[in-house]
């Protein structure tokens, strides 16, 4: 038997919560008449499989607590928030939290079932392992993004063990090359989900994506260069959410257009990379980037740029390293080496740079960026303030 704890100072949604969760045998329902501040101040005692906290999440202190209540958790024992009141912020502020869900009242007996069921199966399934989902952004076309997204893949996946398992999602749904980088039939059926959303589960996805002889898996769409895809955020976060529960690591390959839902992607991804080229225009739009994406979220993200086919000293280019750094502070993370050749040699044959040359500078240099980051303690990769969260939470509801 589950035991539920349901903290709540609603009296009708509390009947409601009864009448769903008492009747079955399985869950053991218990009830406190608190708020989620109270419930932080005079934590209840026992073990609890599952907490439903009702809130305000227009309200700082309620986001505040039930950030401290999860980190006690330590994503251990799910969260399912019921939302009384939510605005557009704050409803990005729970994107960060680890949390397992939220529904919106009104709600109903059926509402309540299928959420809790939902988190536990997650939890359960989820309890070793949480996906690292990384993104790649271009500055300006041409800059690599693609080819940094997949090489890192590669390398994500030879440095799994077991049955971990990696995969590239391509966002660019109008003109997407991830499958082409690597002589792959794109299989992802994006009209038919956009038809069915909620057909959209692992086992669809696993028939619509194509695997590289590598075992890496590609999620991508037939492109169609002569129509715009128009493709709803719900649905895109449906679609990431279905990927990070199955898959250790997930890679997305960004479009270079804002689009509405980017915004959110950023908010969910653990890192977020910006690919600029070693050139004024270049380095100038990442720059800009990352200024308007500071200025543009409510909780602030972390934008990192990396700088391809970077030359620290050269007769080709009028640009120092020193000057790239200066010009992007902290946010300059790395340059990967200009290996034009081989990286191109690379993309010709489908395969990874590393097959060709596996110490080559290309790939020692991602090898620094990219590990670097997967190495961290978690304590150093995450703050502990309510505004710098790196939780990667697609497991939420669209």
């Amino acid at each position: 038997m589950q035991r539920i704890a349901i903290v709540s100072k609603d009296r009708s949604f509390w009947t409601i919560a009864r009448s769903a969760l008492g009747i079955d045998s399985q869950f053991e329902v218990v009830h406190f008449e608190r708020d989620v501040v109270e419930l932080e101040s005079a934590f209840p005692e026992g073990r609890f499989d599952a907490f439903v906290i009702d809130m305000d999440a227009t309200k700082l202190l309620e986001l505040e607590a039930l950030h401290r209540i999860s980190k006690r958790f330590s994503g251990q024992v799910p969260i399912l928030a019921v939302l009384e009141k939510h605005s557009n912020a704050s409803i990005r502020v729970l994107f960060h939290l680890k949390i397992s869900d939220f529904i919106v009242k009104p709600v109903t007996a059926p509402d309540i079932i299928r959420a809790c069921l939902g988190m536990l199966k997650r939890n359960t399934s989820n309890a070793d392992q949480q996906s690292r989902v990384l993104a790649f952004m271009p500055a300006a076309s041409g800059n690599g993004a693609t080819t940094l997204a997949i090489q890192t893949a590669f390398l994500l996946h030879k440095s799994n063990t077991g049955n971990s398992r990696t995969c590239v999602v391509d966002l660019n749904f109008n003109d997407g090359s991830c499958a082409e980088y690597l002589d792959l039939e794109p299989h992802f059926d994006l009209e038919e989900v956009i038809k069915q959303p909620d057909r959209l589960d692992q086992n669809l996805l696993e028939a619509m994506t194509s695997k590289h002889a590598s075992g890496l898996c590609i999620l991508a769409s037939p492109s169609s260069p002569t129509e715009t895809k128009l493709i709803d955020a719900d649905l895109v976060l449906r679609i990431l959410d279905v990927v990070s529960v199955s898959f250790d690591h997930v890679i997305i390959d960004l479009p270079r257009t804002w689009l509405p839902w980017t915004e959110a992607i950023l908010m969910g991804v653990d890192e977020t990379y910006i690919v600029a080229e070693m050139t004024v225009p270049s380095m100038r739009r990442a720059q800009k980037l990352v200024q308007a994406i500071l200025e543009k979220s409510d909780i602030p993200i972390d934008p990192k740029v990396i700088i391809n086919r970077f030359e620290r000293r050269s007769a080709n280019t009028n640009i120092s390293a020193d000057d790239a750094i200066e010009l992007l502070g902290e946010h300059f993370v790395g340059g990967v080496a200009n290996n034009y050749k081989l990286v191109r040699n690379a993309i010709d044959r489908g395969v990874a740079v590393e097959v060709l040359n596996p110490k080559a500078n290309v790939i020692e240099d991602l090898k620094k960026i990219v590990l670097r980051e997967a190495g961290k303690p978690e304590e150093e990769k995450r703050e502990s303030t309510l505004l710098s969260f790196g939780q990667n939470l697609f497991r939420q509801r669209a």
